[in-house]
């Protein structure tokens, strides 16, 4: 009988001759699976068990064999995991290790294998190791390390939150504390809190710019802990005198398509306002080879602050060969600061044997039920790119044992060009709390032997209530009587198990709700953090929500990922997070800019704001395919195969190279703005990099180009001895000589002078912004500010005062429109 076969293997086992079942390369198993695998105290670890086995597993037992197989995971009675670390019923194992050791442990792999009617049950216990290596260097980790908003003048006050992660076995406190450069008291932040052992708390950092006119503002919030450390992270503020600015969704999109099959799934861009009333935009798209495969619909529309636009992209795969093709969508409005927003697109053609499998068109769905009705249900569109027919079965897991949800259908075949719609549907007569579980969907290839999962977390609220209040647009009512204690987040865009190659754009959402079933809309913030080094990204508000944002990995010393979405609400002061798990792909000769990696050329120093007629530096990896260095002036917007386009206009190119340009921005870029830099190359397009755009941004040039020590500063003695000579500790001035400070950001000028062109010597460019400096911290006269004749920077002529104390490293600095240079120094005797 098949059942006494089946009692007599421990499907373990199958595990040692796994290749035997695959016709093509067997998936590889996750470390932790083989024991072999370390983790650190305090950093966020995740390894999906079940995951693992239905790749390795589900090829024996699929349709063609008439044998189904299913299994749940449960700690082994007496056996203990790592402290800070949970199992899952569907196999995650994930959390953030608390002690420091070498732990063995088991877990039970639950198998249900049925066959011709017949159903068996078997458990196999899992023995397991893991190694957690005490935290690496720092014991406190500050999230993000530097702080953007983007205000439009006289609006209400705006918040941001920074987390402090301890990896410490010991509470500790902070306090923290604002301080501004100019505009008053503007930034204010939490002054104090408590960090508990390997855990987080999150400072709330806020901005009134109901006093600030339009420009671009700078501060700083400094922290001070317990533990003996102390961090400083700078603030940005742009105010634009507007009242709209152009709010995206996304800055990138990815396509995955498989010749032969259906094109893929359209994708949705939401547009908002981010200030008052409403506003009109149009929307266009290009491509940078492969014909017009890109479109959109609809080409216009109009957002409020409130409820979005929508424009769909689709790509149009057919008759596309095997490749990677780029493409732009540009999104604009009249009379807008930042104005066009910029879409970089990713297609991927691959042949039917390397198809990337189905999509989901959400990862996570949120059911929130008040009072004893339940709600609708929610489905989930799936999609097959490939030829091939899929076969799909799924699996419904809850983390509290109670089946709080049904899938419909339960199984099916997933053909190209027909996607499935799976639903999820809640239970009734449930008890007020909050249900969370997920949902396994297994698919598989028989033509290719190929198995393909996917995971969709499920969140139920149920909220009993006597009354209900009026809610947003398309938002569930709360419940009069609900006071929320915490906020639930789930990642409804690139769930558990995902799988992303560096420098193309991955999709970020996370849907936050409270256990009232409130949506957070505003008054709060969302941030990922990433384990593979690569900076946090603030999410913004989708005002539905959903927050969204594009994830551009950077750093790919790690494949594995781990993703932390932390939400905070600031009133009530509630928060929640959400954890999950991948691969990364390294993706070499693609253009990618590092995060903050645009910096003046002068000043090098990251999270300072541009201005208009400045050199800038934007770094990264695969900016060029050599190095180039412009022949003549003035300058062209093209070298060696590179192109950067800022505020959706390409700028005059001074170098290219593999890690670095260096790039002149236009006089009539928009200030007072966040706009978008995008490098293109050889036909490949980068992610955009927000820039924050200033009127003025004065910053010297450095002799070792690093930004400090001695400046490019000329000297002309005032008894006529020596002249144009080069300022260093063998050549120092003295009290009445003249400075010829080479530098650059000071704005616009007096005179019209076109992008890359160097400067007119008869008659000279002034700067329209004045400027001043300080020699020694005492006022030099001025004498000139403006561009260098027949140069493409700025010089200022300015006099050595009187009284500046002897020194050879004595600082110089630059003062215009509110802003000031970074100290450079000079020799004095």
């Amino acid at each position: 009988m098949f059942g006494r076969r089946v009692l007599g293997l421990s499907f373990l086992s199958l595990l040692s001759f796994t290749p035997a079942l695959f016709a093509q390369q067997p998936p590889e198993l996750p470390s932790c699976f083989a024991g072999l695998d370390q983790a650190s105290v305090g950093i966020p670890y995740y390894c999906d068990y079940g995951t693992a086995l239905n790749e390795l597993l589900a090829p024996f037992f699929d349709a063609g064999t008439g044998i189904s197989l299913s299994f749940t995971f449960n700690t082994t009675a007496g056996s203990t995991l790592p402290p800070g670390m949970s199992l899952t019923e569907s196999g995650v194992f994930s959390g953030t290790p608390t002690t420091a050791g070498s732990f063995n442990y088991s877990f039970d792999i639950n198998f249900k294998i049925s066959f011709q009617g017949e159903t068996i049950q078997q458990t196999d216990p899992f023995p397991t190791i893991l190694v957690v290596n005490t935290a690496g260097t720092g014991a406190t980790r500050i999230d993000p390390g530097g702080l953007v908003f983007s205000l439009n003048q006289g609006s209400a006050p705006s918040a941001q939150i920074v987390a402090l992660s301890s990896r410490r076995s010991q509470a500790i406190t902070y306090t923290a504390s604002a301080t501004t450069s100019a505009g008053g008291n503007w930034l204010s932040v939490t002054p104090s809190g408590t960090i508990a052992p390997f855990q987080s708390s999150v400072a709330v950092a806020t901005v009134d710019p109901s006093a600030l006119t339009a420009g671009t503002w700078l501060g700083a919030i400094s922290f001070a802990l317990s533990s003996g450390e102390n961090f400083t992270i700078p603030v940005l503020v742009s105010v634009t005198s507007s009242q709209q600015k152009l709010v995206i969704s996304q800055s990138g999109l990815f396509f995955q398509s498989v010749q032969g099959g259906s094109s893929p799934p359209s994708q949705s861009i939401s547009v908002l306002n981010g200030g008052s009333g409403s506003l009109n935009f149009s929307a266009a798209a290009s491509t940078a080879s492969g014909g017009n495969w890109l479109t959109l619909s609809p080409a216009s529309g109009s957002a409020a602050s409130s409820v979005a636009g929508t424009v769909t992209a689709s790509a149009i795969s057919a008759g596309l060969a095997p490749g990677t093709y780029y493409g732009q969508i540009s999104v604009s409005a009249p009379n807008i600061a930042n104005s066009p927003q910029m879409i970089s697109v990713v297609l991927t053609v691959v042949s039917p044997a390397q198809s990337p499998g189905p999509r989901l068109s959400a990862t996570g769905v949120v059911l929130v039920q008040l009072g004893a009705t339940a709600p609708a249900a929610k489905t989930i569109t799936v999609t097959n790119p490939s030829p091939n027919p899929l076969t799909y079965s799924s699996t419904a897991f809850s983390d509290s044992g109670t089946n709080f949800y049904t899938v419909s259908p339960a199984n099916s075949t997933l053909t190209s060009g027909q996607p499935l719609s799976v639903n999820v549907q809640p239970a009734s007569g449930l008890a007020p709390g909050v249900y969370t579980g997920d949902l396994t969907l297994l698919f598989s290839d028989a033509t290719t032997q190929t198995v393909f999962q996917r995971r969709v977390e499920v969140v139920l609220i149920v909220v009993s209530s006597t009354g209900s209040a009026a809610r947003g647009p398309g938002l569930a009512p709360r419940a009069v009587t609900c006071a929320p204690t915490k906020l639930i987040a789930v990642m409804t865009q690139l769930g558990d198990g995902f799988k992303v190659a560096a420098a193309w754009p991955a999709p970020l959402e996370v849907t936050v709700v409270d256990d009232c079933g409130t949506f957070l809309t505003s008054g709060g913030s969302v941030i990922t953090a990433f384990t593979n080094g690569d900076p946090p990204l603030s999410l913004a508000s989708l005002e539905d929500g959903r927050w969204s944002g594009t994830w551009v990995p950077r750093n790919t010393s790690a494949s594995q990922v781990t993703i932390t979405a932390q939400a905070q609400e600031v009133l009530p002061p509630i928060r929640g997070s959400a954890q999950i798990g991948g691969t990364l792909q390294t993706n070499p000769a693609v253009p990618v800019i590092d995060a903050g990696g645009v910096v003046s050329a002068a000043s090098n120093t990251p999270r300072q704001p541009l201005a208009p007629g400045s050199y800038i530096t934007i770094y990264g990896k695969n900016l060029n395919l050599g190095s180039f260095i412009a022949p003549s002036l003035p300058l062209q917007t093209q070298l060696g195969g590179s192109q950067v386009i800022l505020a959706g206009k390409p700028l005059p190119l001074n170098y290219a190279g593999s890690g670095q340009i260096n790039a002149l921005v236009p006089f009539d870029t928009p200030v007072n703005s966040v706009q978008q830099l995008i490098v293109q190359q050889s036909g490949q397009i980068s992610v955009p990099e927000p820039v924050v755009l200033s009127s003025t941004q004065p910053a010297i040039f450095t002799q070792d180009l690093s930004g400090g020590g001695p400046g490019v500063i000329a000297g002309y003695k005032a008894d006529g001895s020596a002249n144009n000579f080069l300022i260093d500790h063998s050549h120092p001035v003295s009290a009445g000589d003249t400075l010829v400070i080479y530098c650059t950001g000071l704005g616009p000028v007096d005179q019209p002078v076109a992008a890359g062109d160097a400067g007119p010597s008869s008659p000279l460019a002034r700067t329209v912004n004045p400027v001043t400096a300080t020699i020694g911290g005492r006022d030099a006269s001025v004498q000139f500010a403006g561009l260098a004749p027949t140069l493409t920077v700025y010089q200022v002529n300015v006099v050595v005062p009187p009284g500046v104390a002897p020194g050879s490293d004595v600082p110089i600095v630059l003062y215009q429109a509110a802003q000031q240079s970074v100290p450079v120094t000079i020799a004095v005797q």
